[in-house]
């Protein structure tokens, strides 16, 4: 299973996301999702996704600067 499916396996398990698509690869070990939360619109948006050590992953939200 690749990285890719490992988050993409997490994110359809975990019952607190409603949805999510996938907005870039960074790498082979990060990836930059789109994930819609159930009932909390404040935490929806785009969030760095990597694979850790044992196959735990972290989801990080993407912090975007403009000038």
């Amino acid at each position: 299973m690749t990285n890719q499916e490992k988050i993409e396996q997490f994110l359809s398990n975990d019952t607190i996301v409603k949805d999510f698509y996938l907005v870039s690869e960074i790498d082979e070990n990060l990836f930059t999702y789109y994930i819609d939360f159930v009932d909390m619109e404040l935490w929806d948006g785009i969030y760095d996704c990597s694979v850790e050590v044992g196959d735990q992953i972290s989801y990080l939200r993407h912090i975007r600067q403009t000038d």
